[in-house]
């Protein structure tokens, strides 16, 4: 027979576990979808800044962007794919997964540009010809977030100790090229899906991989309208499973 000590903490786990479930439906609940691009047809709601091809294979986003450094074809490293449709809210969420294809420099390079607006009187689809390259110092004097992972071989302080590379984080904000945060931890490598989820609550932005948070960082004037922009260098990747969900 079950003790009454023991029915107890079937009737306390009971409503515990009912309880948050019903607080992750609440919160859940707060946020509605303005997005949801599984990229099953055409780049129409698309445009393209720098790279060799962009194309659309499978249900999902393909840029190729994996030129060497040292060829004299800069279009063909870099690349922007931006949404035409610009956002606004104080509170929104990004997730998306990516996939690195090949690296040459192994660079591993998945960059994401939030709220990024032109600072005249003509938007960023209007002056989109101004930036045809994608060379990344042409998004420097814009209005924007800029969220950068990749791979860090270069540098000592993304080294594992034995010798295996560390994944760079950064969150940027423009213009200035202003660094809010930054860190070393977990990994990029090619040939492995990552689900990357980007959050901005307020002035509060971040960055998270795989169900982790690896940056963090508050803004004291929060952007909160304008455009986003899927960016990589020196890279061959697919993104896929985009879905912008506002409060």
């Amino acid at each position: 027979m079950f003790s009454f000590s023991f029915l107890l903490v079937l009737i306390f786990s009971f409503f515990t576990l009912t309880g948050c479930d019903a607080l992750k439906k609440s919160e859940s609940s707060q946020y509605h979808v303005l997005l949801e691009e599984k990229f099953s047809s055409d780049l129409e709601n698309w445009w393209v800044e720098g790279s060799e091809k962009v194309w659309i294979q499978d249900g999902r986003l393909y840029i190729d962007a994996n030129n060497d450094k040292n060829k004299t074809n800069k279009k063909g490293r870099v690349c922007t794919v931006w949404y035409k449709k610009p956002f606004e809210s104080d509170n929104l969420i990004i997730e998306f997964d990516a996939h690195v294809i090949e690296s040459k420099l192994k660079c591993n390079n998945i960059n994401f540009f939030l709220f990024y607006t032109h600072p005249g009187e003509k938007t960023m689809y209007e002056t989109r010809n101004t930036r045809s390259s994608g060379e990344y110092k042409l998004y420097h004097s814009l209005n924007g977030y800029i969220f950068t992972y990749l791979r860090d071989w270069q540098e000592e302080a993304g080294v594992y100790p034995d010798g295996s590379a560390k994944a760079r984080f950064r969150i940027r904000r423009c213009p200035g090229f202003e660094l809010l945060a930054e860190n070393y931890a977990y990994h990029n490598e090619g040939g492995q899906t990552y689900h990357i989820v980007i959050i901005k609550k307020g002035n509060k932005l971040t960055y998270s991989v795989d169900g982790k948070v690896f940056n963090e960082c508050y803004d004291p004037e929060p952007l909160k309208f304008g455009y986003f922009g899927l960016r990589t260098n020196m890279t061959y990747l697919w993104l896929d499973n985009i879905i912008v969900k506002s409060a």
